[in-house]
């Protein structure tokens, strides 16, 4: 597997910015966990973290990586632990409103080229959900 398999050139063929360091390589985000990222740079996947100036400057969720987003990264320990510390532009987004009364948007995905819904025709079947999965890809 390499960067072109997780779709990378096409998403290089609009601009975005580089980061001045050339140790620092493109990896795709595959995992979040909290603080923690899974990464993947074409060839393994790396867990990682982000920069404490990526994410304390973070002016909401939305501004810090989430899966499928494209990131910059310094590669440590034998490639075995990264440091994340670009976010690059992202493509296209999927959201959701975060729980509770305040309005805060949570992201779930990001740079989707295609989305499946899928949902039991069993008892489970909710007409109303299928509707509100089907407006959020849509937007």
């Amino acid at each position: 597997m390499n960067l072109s398999d997780l779709g990378y050139e096409e998403f290089c063929s609009g601009e975005h910015p580089t980061c001045d360091n050339e140790d620092h390589a493109p990896a795709r985000v595959v995992g979040v966990h909290k603080d923690s990222y899974l990464i993947h740079d074409g060839s393994r996947q790396i867990r990682a973290e982000l920069t404490g100036k990526m994410m304390f400057g973070a002016a909401s969720p939305l501004d810090l990586p989430a899966v499928g987003d494209w990131v910059l990264a310094l590669i440590l320990d034998d490639c075995g632990f990264a440091v994340v510390n670009q976010l690059l532009p992202r493509k296209s987004v999927l959201t959701r409103k975060s729980a509770g009364r305040r309005v805060e948007h949570q992201v779930i995905a990001a740079n989707l080229d295609t989305a499946f819904i899928v949902q039991a025709v069993g008892r489970d079947f909710n007409l109303r959900r299928l509707e509100r999965y089907l407006v959020m890809i849509n937007q």
